[in-house]
């Protein structure tokens, strides 16, 4: 068989031809831009949305730049004020008041193809807020306001402004006043403020802020302090009052309502994180409440002698009234209160209320300690008739204050007055807890010994905490407004 002759196929080149098209940006201008009309009063804020886009949807790696002109069709005016970035909004801190500005923001998008960008779009306007409300800072001796400053400062109305006082050393801040502001409306949420000593003549309302003031820890008071005046200025000493930090206790600070109404309010649904702590309130005169009143909240007082407080309602407290409430009174020393005839030291005719009172002595009110059914009472030493008063630890027994303090005769201070003389006025005492190991005497600032001791010394609640109190502390809290303080009467058990 002849094999067949081979077949030859001649091929020639073949061209095969890619369109490869690049996915561009959106040549429109950026979305949802926006600059604020009058809400800021050193700034327009410019935003915008956050992506630029191809046809097909794709997204890009993107930047953005804002431009600024005084005018709408002024094309040559158009001004980058920013630099290339890729956050969503800038603020313009270059405007003047009084102008309103045309705003543009371009869009640069990264591909496959290269850098693109977008068109100006259409102008948005945008300009700051007129200032019509002149804010005057300054302060005391003892300290500055960092922020914003001190002096005068302009603001649109309705501006919030954030102020911060910063103390000198060895010193503490007390406190704001003046026609803008109050301590109250000054100090922010978890906000401590604390008040060195002396003698402050008006009423507080914590507002339903969750603060703690505090009369702890402040320097030795070594003249009495005058009244504060009502003023724009951040206090950090008592007008006239000379503090130190040396080894001496503490007083503690006096809140003297002198009349004006209840001394401390907490009507605003306070909790617990309101905490008053370490003062002497006194002077309160209310038809309810004389010295607190609590309604519809649960602060925390601890450490506080409520002395010399009048309510004229018949229910009513001298010292202490709450309704709907849920508060605390812990080491607190309660007397020389005078409340109606069918109220008490410490009344509370809501059953809803739940009020606690622990380690604290209530002693040498009028007419009773206590009005209430919504009181648990442990560990604390209470007047009245017949036994202690029902709960864990009470007692009924004479606390044996140093020196009680009495209402006397406005005309002769050293003659008692009845509880029922609406004239008389209150004197004040002293209400350390006597002690033949030793307790502090706040007139020869000394540790001075007793011929007997208190039976409230070491007698607090074995599960609170000693604190600062010096030893001898028994390892035991006392009862009473200087327990688990610096000022406690020291024990005699030797521990």
């Amino acid at each position: 068989m002849t094999p067949t002759a081979p077949t030859w196929i001649n091929l020639k080149p073949a061209f095969l031809t890619l369109l490869v098209q690049y996915d561009r940006p959106n040549p429109n201008h950026v979305s949802g831009v926006s600059a604020s009309d009058g809400l800021f009063p050193d700034r327009v804020r410019i935003s915008w949305d956050a992506r630029c886009q191809g046809p097909m949807g794709g997204a890009f790696v993107n930047s953005f730049q804002v431009y600024r002109s005084p005018s709408e069709t002024g094309t040559k005016t158009k001004t980058a004020i920013s630099s290339w970035q890729t956050e969503t909004q800038f603020d313009d801190t270059t405007t003047s008041l009084g102008v309103t500005y045309y705003y543009w923001v371009r869009c640069s998008a990264l591909a496959w193809g290269g850098e693109w960008l977008t068109d100006y779009g259409k102008a948005e306007t945008g300009y700051r807020a007129t200032a019509n409300c002149t804010l005057t800072i300054s302060s005391s001796a003892g300290g500055s306001v960092t922020t914003p400053g001190q002096g005068s400062f302009q603001y649109a109305q309705g501006t919030s402004v954030a102020v911060v006082a910063t103390p000198a050393a060895n010193s503490h801040f007390v406190n704001w006043t003046g026609t803008a502001v109050t301590a109250g409306k000054v100090a922010s949420e978890g906000s401590t403020v604390v008040v060195l000593p002396g003698r402050y003549v008006g009423t507080i309302n914590f507002l339903g802020k969750a603060i703690r003031i505090t009369g702890l820890g402040g320097g030795a008071c070594t003249e009495q302090s005058e009244d504060i005046d009502a003023s724009v200025t951040g206090l950090y000493s008592s007008p006239t009052a000379s503090f130190s930090q040396s080894s001496e206790v503490p007083a503690y600070p006096v809140i003297d309502a002198n009349g004006q109404g209840t001394a401390v309010s907490f009507t605003n649904g306070e909790d617990s994180r309101a905490i008053l702590e370490g003062f002497v309130i006194t002077g309160g005169c209310g038809m309810q409440a004389g010295g607190i009143f609590c309604k519809g909240s649960g602060p925390t007082v601890s450490n506080c002698q409520i002395v010399g407080n009048r309510a004229t309602d018949a229910w009513s407290g001298g010292a202490v009234y709450c309704l709907d409430s849920k508060a605390v009174f812990e080491n607190c020393t309660i007397s020389g209160n005078i409340a109606g005839s069918l109220g008490g030291a410490m009344c509370s005719m809501s059953l809803a209320s739940k009020i606690v009172v622990a380690d604290s002595i209530v002693w040498g009110n009028v007419p009773r300690s206590i009005n209430s059914a919504s009181l648990l009472v442990v560990y604390s030493d209470i007047a009245g008739v017949g036994g202690a008063w029902s709960g864990v630890g009470n007692k009924n027994v004479d606390p044996a204050f140093v020196m009680p303090g009495y209402w006397a005769n406005p005309n002769d201070l050293t003659k008692p007055a009845s509880p029922d003389d609406q004239s008389a006025v209150w004197v004040h005492g002293y209400y350390h807890l006597m002690s033949k190991a030793g307790r502090w005497d706040p007139v020869t600032k000394t540790w001075v010994k007793d011929a007997v001791t208190s039976p409230c010394i070491d007698a607090g609640d074995p599960a609170s905490l000693v604190g600062a109190e010096p030893s001898p502390n028994g390892n035991r809290i006392n009862m009473g407004a200087y327990g688990g303080t610096s000022q406690a009467s020291l024990s005699t058990s030797g521990q």
